[in-house]
């Protein structure tokens, strides 16, 4: 995809990969997470704004060594070489929606105690 100025960003493709991402941003950024999911999310988009978690699509992707079980299917992506031939193992029109950004539902944070009320 591209970023608006004619340069295409970098796919990341990866497997459950929201605690690496949290590490990158890290590293990146020499500061903390943030707090709200909000935050991480717009972090998420500002430095990885093209990105698919395969393991969303696990249910649609062939079976893996002749058993459909989602076990079996997450042991074999144990490195990045599975991570990606998984990818591509994905129905086409799957890989083609795969980077779009999504509207994912973002939870309602709470206040860390309940308002205290003052009769």
């Amino acid at each position: 995809p591209e970023d608006g100025r004619g340069h295409a960003e970098p796919p990341w493709v990866t497997f459950c990969g929201l605690y690496d991402f949290g590490h990158l941003l890290q590293l990146l950024t020499s500061q903390p997470l943030p707090d709200e999911v909000i935050g991480f999310r717009e972090s998420l988009d500002l430095f990885f704004p093209s990105r698919c978690d395969v393991a969303k699509h696990l249910h649609r992707l062939p079976q893996l060594n002749g058993d459909g079980h989602d076990a079996r299917k997450r042991s074999f992506f144990r490195n990045a070489h599975h991570i990606l031939e998984a990818f591509f193992r994905l129905p086409d029109s799957i890989r083609r929606t795969a980077f779009d950004e999504e509207a994912e539902p973002v939870e309602p944070t709470e206040p860390a105690e309940p308002p205290v009320s003052h009769h």
